[in-house]
């Protein structure tokens, strides 16, 4: 079984840190070490329920990986476990004092002890006949966007092989992505492989963007399908306008492809060339209160299916006991609204995290009649050390309150208590 690039937390994180945070593992900082580690759980049994409340679950997962999470706090199960190593070496000054590259390396562990070589690839830049803060790489690499509330991945091109090319305005990349399989007992999950375009243009606080999919094989012999999703996004240095903070506006469409897999690498075997799909995604974070840091977020999708389409509808789960994958022919509307919030206790080490999600969906995974709500509560301390959060390690234990129409949770009973654990670490 080859195991499908799940999209946890801070999958980019090794090519994105700070360089002051990263662990120099050369004298002269040419070597260097990034990482994150994540184990979470909320001690209850796994056995015929999803791994988690998510807004969407992809087929493709052995684990139901969600696609979108009704947020982290008590929603995780024994086995949410990922782990990112990435070593990056660095040349400068060859050739030309200018002159630069890199090659970084990164290998990524999860919950069912398997390990996989991530991003793979090389940079140079400072070249004399590139534009300043430019550069051109080659080989593995993914670029992706996230609403953390929802711990959503609103792009995700993940190039197993191709080039690109980056700079302060405009981004370029092409390459292919490989078979991606589910399991020997579920093969009518798998996904061939693709040629990926990927084109992102900035002009100010606006954002344009296009990714296009096309399926180079079908192990399914259904024939081969192409994709095409379109994104804007206007940026502010406030929220919304109106007090401190920071905030984006995004509307995302896209034809061939269901609203999950928008601006993707993905088509998946549940879209048809005759679907389409919209996303509009509010994200951002207030800082106008003293000791609180507020993160809300807002999406709206639709998925409008091709009712003609001959199209996946059962993928089952035999090797791993969260329950048949059951999916329809109908449109589906999904509203999701989320908050988080830290709040400085002025200690040392101890902060309180409070998290409210809720969801909205209509047809659920294109099931007629799957409609309702679903909601979680959760509160809790936090431990950490008296730096910066997001360097050293931050553990949490909260209390959760969970439920809502089964239609939509697919939990077994219609609410639930849970006491969750979370441990987190970046260096």
């Amino acid at each position: 079984m080859c195991l499908n690039k799940i999209t946890l937390y801070l999958l980019l994180f090794c090519s994105c840190i700070n360089e002051s945070y990263s662990a120099n593992i050369s004298e002269d900082g040419s070597f260097q070490l990034n990482g994150y580690g994540m184990v979470a759980g909320d001690f209850q049994s796994e056995y015929n329920r999803p791994k988690n409340m998510t807004l969407h679950a992809d087929p493709t997962g052995p684990n139901q990986d969600p696609r979108g999470k009704m947020g982290d706090l008590g929603n995780s199960f024994w086995h949410d476990y990922y782990t990112s190593l990435a070593v990056t070496k660095k040349w400068t000054g060859i050739g030309a004092p200018e002159q630069w590259a890199d090659y970084t390396y990164q290998v990524v562990g999860y919950g069912d002890k398997a390990l996989e070589t991530a991003q793979n690839y090389g940079r140079f830049g400072g070249l004399n006949f590139l534009p300043d803060e430019s550069n051109i790489w080659a080989g593995r690499r993914y670029l992706d966007e996230r609403i953390n509330v929802f711990a959503y991945n609103t792009k995700e091109v993940h190039i197993d092989s191709g080039i690109g090319y980056s700079s302060k305005n405009f981004d370029f990349a092409v390459g292919t992505a490989q078979i991606d399989w589910s399991s020997s007992g579920a093969p009518m999950a798998a996904e061939g492989s693709r040629r990926i375009f990927d084109l992102t243009y900035r002009l100010g606080l606006t954002e344009w963007g296009i990714t296009y999919v096309k399926e180079l094989d079908n192990p399914l012999g259904t024939g081969v399908q192409q994709a095409t999703s379109f994104s804007a996004k206007y940026t502010m240095p406030n929220y919304l306008g109106l007090i401190k903070g920071q905030s984006s506006l995004q509307i995302q469409y896209g034809k061939g492809v269901i609203a999950q897999y928008l601006n993707t690498s993905r088509i998946s075997v549940l879209s048809e060339k005759g679907d389409s799909s919209v996303r509009f995604t509010v994200d951002g974070s207030i800082s106008q209160f003293e000791d609180f840091t507020v993160n809300p977020a807002f999406i709206y999708e639709y998925t409008k299916r091709d009712k003609s389409a001959d199209r996946t509808t059962v993928i089952p789960d035999l090797a791993y006991s969260g329950g048949d994958m059951i999916y329809g022919y109908e449109n589906e509307t999904g509203i999701f609204g989320g908050v988080t919030v830290k709040q400085n206790l002025h200690h040392q080490n101890i902060s309180m995290l409070y998290e409210f999600i809720v969801n909205n969906t209509r047809n659920k995974n294109g099931v007629a009649g799957a409609n309702g709500n679903a909601y979680k509560i959760s509160v809790g301390p936090a431990l950490q050390l008296d730096v910066l959060p997001y360097i050293a390690p931050l553990a949490s234990l909260t209390l959760t309150y969970a439920g809502g129409d089964r239609e939509v949770t697919l939990l077994p009973k219609a609410s639930e208590w849970r006491v969750g654990y979370r441990m987190e670490v970046w260096f």
